[in-house]
């Protein structure tokens, strides 16, 4: 992102996106699974150690399942859910503070 933040996609109509400027780490993450896709299909992992091959294959189904630190979220899932007016009124506040501050970059 520090070297090619000043390159542009060309979008058409005279607009650029910039891309490595505002995506990153999105971009490193699917450039190295990209990676990994084609050693695995090459066939790169297949004379390698268990450990190794555990931790680069990608066709392993049951990685995301299998995870104890990885869950997907679900609303309520530390109790039911409370409203009240001064936790209403923090957020309401801290959102027009975001909006007044945010008016002078656009």
């Amino acid at each position: 992102s520090q070297y090619l933040r000043k390159w542009y996609i060309p979008l058409g109509r005279g607009k650029k996106w910039r891309l490595f400027e505002l995506l990153p780490v999105l971009l490193a993450l699917a450039c190295v699974w990209i990676y990994g896709i084609i050693m695995t299909e090459a066939g790169g992992y297949d004379n390698s150690s268990a450990a190794t091959q555990a931790a680069c294959r990608t066709d392993q189904t049951s990685v995301l399942k299998n995870t104890p630190w990885f869950r997907f979220p679900y609303p309520g899932q530390w109790g039911t859910i409370i409203f009240t007016w001064g936790s209403v009124l923090t957020m309401f506040a801290g959102a027009i503070s975001a909006m007044v501050e945010s008016l002078g970059d656009y």
